[in-house]
């Protein structure tokens, strides 16, 4: 997140310098202008706002797991009871049906 942030002031920094003398910045140039700092100082700063949007969502996704990490309560497993299938309900129908009908 440090490096997001360092990265927004220089661009700050290198856009006001840019527009007072736009030689400044591009020294090795022969001519330089104002459009060339816009445009450098553009990039710096969505590369500067796209790193502190990934650690600032890394580290809310750190922590959303300690959270839930830590406020997850272990659970005991239980067996499952005995479900008859559909043969085991169709014969116990079957048998029902038969005694009732005698």
């Amino acid at each position: 997140m440090v490096w997001a942030i360092n990265l927004i002031i220089i661009a700050v920094f290198v856009f006001i310098i840019g527009m007072i003398k736009p030689k400044w910045i591009f020294f090795w140039l022969e001519k330089s202008d104002r459009l060339q700092v816009v445009m450098l100082t553009a990039a710096i700063f969505m590369a500067g706002a796209t790193l502190f949007g990934q650690a600032t969502r890394e580290k809310q996704l750190n922590a959303e797991q300690t959270d839930s990490s830590a406020t997850q309560t272990p659970t005991v497993e239980s067996k499952p009871e005995n479900v008859p299938n559909g043969q085991d309900l169709l014969s116990s129908f079957n048998e029902n049906s038969s005694a009732n009908a005698e």
